[in-house]
Order: structure tokens, then C-alpha cells, then sequence
């Protein structure tokens, strides 16, 4: 619980390293939002994603938090306006790694609303990193090779993920950020709604059993009881009866 402490003191704290009005919208993901009772440890990052419209990109530039991290690179702002949905960066605070993904409200809402079919940001080479050869699994449960492709782009290089195959999702670890996300800044509040909707998207198309699949980049870690807690947590009772009534416009 300790490490949990100083993780979130670290997160208290920067919101006065930026401007957030730049922001559509700011959520905490990975261990510090679905496991933060139970599976933070001291080599525990801080996840986060910043939700930016496209006429505010250029404005990250005004701010040094930002300018600062591992891996900023200024060609990576024209291509969230122009080719992709989104890339990463890394800035260290008080010893802790903070990874930061950026990405664009327009791609977000989409994303939400099942309106695309493929995800795409930066990324540094084309060699894939871990994620080159990992298999993913869909909602149907099938195993999925080869979803990820990249081509060259002047100094970086565009990872595009496939969302879909055999019309079933396949799990990706933005979808799993999203589904097990908190929401520590949201402007006008379209940023939670839009999480909702992906929710309730997702059981209303795929049920909700089928979630276990698209989620196993989060349970990998964790027991079966913690399991059933997530799933509860990320669909109560009231999102199951809402699903059927929702759709995106």
C-alpha cells in the first residue's frame, strides 16, 4: 500500500506541472486503476492518457512537462493532426516512471463508438518492440497473430493495430485501459460518457462474458477473486440494464 501512497502524492502533484485546460480529458490506467490495492510494487509505473483535441496539439509545445519527456519528438505533434491517433512518451518524477499516452478526442470518440478499425500511433522503429510478434485474443476467444503492421513516416515509423478479425474485438491494451480507466480530469464531462458508451458497447455487442477475453492483458497478474472484483467494478448491475438501451449517433 505504500508504493500506492507515493504513486498517487505523485499524481496529486501534476496537475501543477501543466496546463490541464488544454485537455479534453485526463485518465489513470494500468496497475494504479484496476490494481492499486493489490498490484502495485515498487517497479509499478504510473500509466496516463491525455485527451487532446486536434486544434489544441500544438499547445503541448507551451508546456515543459511535456517537452521534456523521453522520447518528445515535434514530428510526432503533425502526425496525431494528420496520421495517427496517438503516440507515447515517458517523463520520470520522483524516481517513478510516468508513461503518457497522447491521443487525439476525435480517435478516442470513435474508438468508443466501435467507428474504427484500426489504431494507429508513432513509434520509434519499425522493429515492433515486445509487442512485434505477441498474440492477441478476441472476444470469440480465437488467438490472433501478425494484427500489428508499421510503415516509415520521414524520422518515425506509424504502428497500426488491427481491431477486428473474424468480426470479433481483439484485445489491445488501449482497449483494456479504457474499460478499467479513472477519470482524474474531464472538462466537459464527454470524456467519462464516452467511456460508458464504449461499455456499454461492448457488452451490448459482444456480452459481457466476452470481455474476460479482450481483458487478459490486465488479469495476467492477478487471481481469479481479483478477476471477478474488476468485472464487477467495470459493469455494475445498472451498466448491464442501460446497455441495451444505449448506441452511438
Amino acid at each position: 500500500m505504500n508504493e500506492t501512497i507515493k504513486r498517487q502524492k505523485i499524481i496529486n502533484g501534476l496537475f501543477d506541472k501543466f496546463d490541464k485546460n488544454i485537455f479534453e480529458g485526463i485518465l489513470l490506467v494500468g496497475s494504479m486503476s484496476y490494481g492499486r490495492n493489490y498490484s502495485v510494487t515498487k517497479n509499478s509505473d504510473i500509466d496516463l492518457i491525455f485527451i487532446v483535441k486536434r486544434e489544441n496539439i500544438d499547445k503541448l509545445l507551451s508546456q515543459n512537462f511535456f517537452v521534456a519527456a523521453e522520447y518528445f519528438n515535434i514530428e510526432k505533434l503533425g502526425l496525431l493532426k494528420r496520421k495517427t491517433d496517438g503516440f507515447w512518451i515517458d517523463q520520470h518524477v520522483d524516481g517513478v516512471m510516468i508513461n503518457m499516452g497522447v491521443y487525439r478526442s476525435e480517435s478516442f470518440e470513435k474508438f468508443c463508438c466501435f467507428q474504427k478499425r484500426k489504431w494507429k500511433r508513432s513509434a520509434e522503429d519499425g522493429s515492433g518492440g515486445w509487442d512485434k510478434d505477441k498474440k492477441y485474443k478476441g472476444t470469440n476467444g480465437k488467438i490472433y497473430s501478425g494484427i500489428i503492421n508499421f510503415r516509415k513516416n520521414k524520422k518515425l515509423y506509424i504502428k497500426s493495430y488491427n481491431i477486428y478479425a473474424e468480426g470479433a474485438f481483439i484485445s489491445n491494451v488501449f482497449a483494456s485501459n479504457l474499460l478499467t480507466s479513472i477519470v482524474l480530469y474531464d472538462k466537459n464531462g464527454s470524456v467519462a460518457k464516452n467511456i460508458n458508451k464504449f461499455k456499454f458497447m461492448t457488452i451490448k455487442k459482444y456480452g459481457a462474458e466476452s470481455i474476460l477475453n479482450i481483458l487478459e492483458y490486465v488479469f495476467k497478474k492477478i487471481s481469479e477473486n481479483k478477476k471477478k472484483e474488476i468485472i464487477k467494478n467495470i459493469f455494475p448491475t445498472n451498466m448491464r440494464k442501460l446497455a441495451s438501451k444505449l448506441s452511438c449517433v
